[in-house]
């Protein structure tokens, strides 16, 4: 069963994603991967439940990419997010 979340909610769940994105090119510079590992692992949690599997998707390879140390993964998957955010940004 799918639950309906107000437009509204999922507004504000894309301005949250573009605060991510900046926190997770700041970390990706200074090398902090657990922030990445920290973000990825909520994406993976809450963007099926926002309607954006693919944010969920991202989160756990994000996650995966910062556990492994693999900083070229982890900025691929920042910028895959990059693109989602600013995507629907354009359709609210």
């Amino acid at each position: 069963m799918q639950i309906e979340i107000p437009h509204e909610a999922v507004v504000k769940y894309m301005e949250r994603r573009k605060t991510d994105v900046e926190n997770c090119r700041t970390a990706l510079q200074s090398g902090n991967l657990s922030v990445l590992e920290t973000v990825g692992h909520q994406l993976k949690g809450n963007g099926i439940t926002f309607g954006f599997p693919e944010i969920s998707t991202i989160g756990e390879a994000l996650e995966i990419a910062a556990k492994e140390r693999n900083t070229q993964a982890a900025s691929e998957q920042v910028d895959a997010l990059a693109s989602i955010v600013e995507k629907n940004a354009l359709l609210h």
